[in-house]
């Protein structure tokens, strides 16, 4: 935030349009009529002065701003916790959401840091990442951009660790959680796929969230001789999205369905690449991989699918 020229004062955040927030002095400026405060007066008031809790220093790096907003982005696509694996070779991530319908695998190589310490064995810590997206992005807001750096440092001991991030203005001490009060880290299966296609991601997230407007839990993928295809009927009617496609495997007519929630929550990671590659096959999981940190993340996203319940007719509806 700036200071007022003309008292020294702080001034405050206002939103002066659905999609615009000014700072303005409370004791100099006029406030327009109707101006509510930002978020961020209150989320200033969260914010505690970054203090060295004490134990070994574990991990200490520095990271371009967009870089750990597109990390982010990945995990909340499923969930707002998560546990990460800390190692020399960098971040890793493998979770499924509560319900046990999505997974992701994502792994963030440690070139994707400007700067990037660690001693010791590997670790493992419960990151709320829910928090850590508030204080990012109240330091973008705030004037911070993408490439702008932040401060990331991990101590503790056995008992208690805390991550230290500076934003902006910002310092924040983050506690972490205990890996055990997660869901065990899940092994990936191994699965066949019939169909491989590469897409673009603009194009898929517009035909996800058109489909979750037609008032339907599932949306259908399926390929034939004339392409890719995203489905859905609802009360609002029948939408089929084409989608531009290098389909580079398919096996005869293939058809899944999926629940839209959680194709929703995939568009939060995949909205920063320019293609995922999509596998699927009949009534089978659906696999999104993709690259973020230019090209020093890779994630890969499973969801299950919609299994017609017996006495169902199968095919497209």
């Amino acid at each position: 935030m700036t200071k007022c020229k003309k008292c020294g004062r702080e001034k405050v955040p206002y939103i002066t349009d659905p999609d615009v927030v000014e700072d303005f002095c409370p004791e100099c400026d006029v406030i327009p009529g109707g101006a509510e405060p930002s978020a961020l007066p209150t989320f200033l008031a969260m914010i505690t002065p970054k203090k060295k809790i004490g134990g070994k220093k574990m991990f200490k790096g520095k990271i371009k701003a967009g870089v750990l907003k597109e990390c982010i982005d990945v995990i909340r696509g499923i969930d707002d916790k998560a546990v990460v694996n800390i190692s020399a070779g960098g971040w890793s991530v493998k979770m499924v959401d509560p319900a046990t319908v999505a997974l992701v695998s994502f792994e963030l190589q440690r070139y994707a840091f400007i700067r990037f310490e660690f001693s010791g064995d590997k670790i493992k810590v419960g990151v709320d990442f829910a928090t850590l997206d508030l204080i990012l992005n109240a330091a973008m807001t705030g004037g911070e951009g993408e490439g702008d750096e932040v401060e990331v440092e991990m101590e503790g001991d056995e008992e208690l660790k805390h991550l230290f991030i500076k934003a902006g203005i910002f310092e924040y001490t983050l506690p972490l959680f205990d890996p055990s009060s997660f869901i065990r880290e899940p092994k990936l299966p191994e699965l066949g796929f019939s169909t491989q296609a590469i897409v673009e991601t603009d194009k898929l997230i517009r035909a996800i969230r058109l489909a979750e407007r037609m008032d339907d839990e599932y949306a259908t993928l399926s390929v034939d001789s004339s392409g890719l295809f995203l489905k859905v009927g609802g009360e609002k009617g029948i939408l089929k999205a084409a989608l531009s496609a290098d389909i580079q495997e398919k096996n005869g007519n293939i058809h899944s369905a999926y629940n839209l929630e959680y194709l929703l929550g995939v568009v939060k990671g995949i909205h920063h690449a320019e293609q995922v590659t999509v596998k699927f096959r009949t009534d089978y999981p659906l696999s999104i991989d993709f690259e973020v940190a230019g090209g020093y993340g890779k994630v890969k996203y499973l969801l299950a699918p919609r299994i017609p319940p017996e006495g169902e007719e199968e095919g497209e509806e």
